[in-house]
């Protein structure tokens, strides 16, 4: 539903009772076999709630690798991966269901633009609102430089929220020196954990403060 008078698009009451009951559904049947048919049916909706809220595409791939194996085996068992990815989505559709301002589907000028980056000596940013520039000693080292420079760019995301207390429809842009916030999203869209457990888990814990805000706006 789009309201042109307070500029939202917005996930319908209806649509979000359903297919929230039905990811209650599937995390009920926790370890159980399920059907390619059931599966379809609840990826579907998901994917057109990313339409409009495109962070969710980074938590729709290890779905859709679930319904490839259920084609493929006549069934399958979800991961606790893919688990956690559903347990996400349900934070998804509340905020589509609140609306999404429609700034925020087309290309603009951000509000606040954040540098970022890491070295062998910690972490470090800058503002080119504020004009802040900090750095910690070095965190995480084991998890390797990738991951040091994804956790650089949510500590300044979160860094400017606190300093800006910003209102709906804020647009922040977080970029190192190869990349930005939302690309790191799309680099943790792992099919398995594996060795990027921290990654996926930063990604998760980003995008879950993101939406807990935005449910507060």
């Amino acid at each position: 539903m789009i309201d042109t008078r307070r500029f939202l698009i917005s996930l319908p009451t209806d649509k979000f009772t359903a297919w929230t009951a039905d990811i209650n559904n599937f995390l009920l049947c926790k370890g159980r076999r399920v059907k390619l048919r059931t599966l379809e049916t609840m990826v579907g909706p998901l994917q057109h709630v990313a339409n409009i809220m495109v962070q969710g595409n980074q938590f729709l791939g290890r779905l859709r690798s679930a319904v490839l194996r259920a084609d493929k085996f006549k069934g399958t068992r979800l991961s606790s991966e893919e688990t956690k990815d559903l347990v996400l989505w349900k934070d998804f559709l509340a905020v589509a269901h609140t609306g999404i301002d429609l700034n925020l589907l087309t290309t603009r000028e951000p509000n606040n633009i954040l540098w970022t980056d890491t070295c062998e000596h910690g972490l470090g940013g800058y503002s080119l609102k504020t004009g802040w520039l900090s750095a910690e000693r070095s965190l995480c080292i084991s998890e390797g430089a990738r991951f040091l420079e994804f956790l650089a760019c949510v500590v300044g995301i979160m860094l400017s929220i606190e300093e800006d207390d910003p209102a709906a429809g804020y647009c922040y842009l977080s970029a190192t020196d190869n990349t930005s916030a939302m690309g790191w999203l799309r680099k943790s869209n792992f099919v398995s954990d594996g060795d990027h457990a921290a990654h996926l888990g930063l990604a998760r814990e980003f995008t879950s403060e993101l939406l807990r805000r935005a449910l507060m706006n």
